[in-house]
């Protein structure tokens, strides 16, 4: 939802499936000059195995398209280009 307002920094995060995009959405999301929101993915054994293979489910979650991960960055979103 904060998504189609178009002023605010939403990410889609999993720490298992790319470390490098999870430190790079939350450092956007600490200097974007508005509200920002970063959702991430966590791993929970209600979710059905064995927690020892949270990272691997994680990365099958993405790889798959259950999770995508992505960045909005708002002055982007508005001028038509991509989020990445």
């Amino acid at each position: 939802m904060a998504m189609t307002y178009g002023g605010a920094y939403v990410a889609h995060v999993a720490l298992g499936a790319n470390d490098a995009h999870v430190v790079r959405a939350i450092q956007e999301a600490d200097s974007y000059p508005g509200p920002s929101m970063v959702i991430a993915y966590a791993h929970c054994i209600a979710h059905g195995y064995d927690l020892i293979n949270g990272f691997e489910q994680q990365k099958l979650a993405v790889q798959t398209g259950h999770w995508p991960l992505f960045p909005l960055r708002p002055a982007a979103h508005r001028h038509g280009r991509t989020a990445a």
